[in-house]
């Protein structure tokens, strides 16, 4: 089985992740951000969708730490097994992972 997880930062990553282990996959593909920008600085030149802004507005917004999620990955028998990043605007960069089932 495999999974694609997006968006650790808006939800609780950790419980997301149990959940995720429960069904036993061999792999699982995450996508997550690093910004270098501040969030004044990502928004401060462009609306927001009325539905992102009232999210904003309501729900605390934390990235995961790359360290701490591959550690916590490795704490459940999954092993980076491929990487890519990539530039995009506003300073951050996005990183595809995928974890194998060792």
């Amino acid at each position: 089985m495999q999974l694609v997880v997006l968006v650790l930062q808006h939800i609780d990553w950790r419980r997301a992740l149990d959940n995720i282990f429960s069904t036993q996959p061999s792999r699982i593909y995450l996508i997550e951000q690093e910004q270098d920008a501040t969030a004044s600085e990502i928004n401060q030149h462009r609306q927001l969708r009325p539905t992102i802004k009232k999210f904003s507005e309501l729900a605390k917004t934390e990235l995961v730490n790359r360290y701490y999620l591959e550690t916590y990955m490795k704490g459940h028998d999954y092993v980076l097994a491929w990487v890519r990043t990539e530039k995009v605007p506003f300073r951050k960069r996005m990183f595809a992972m995928v974890f194998q089932k060792i």
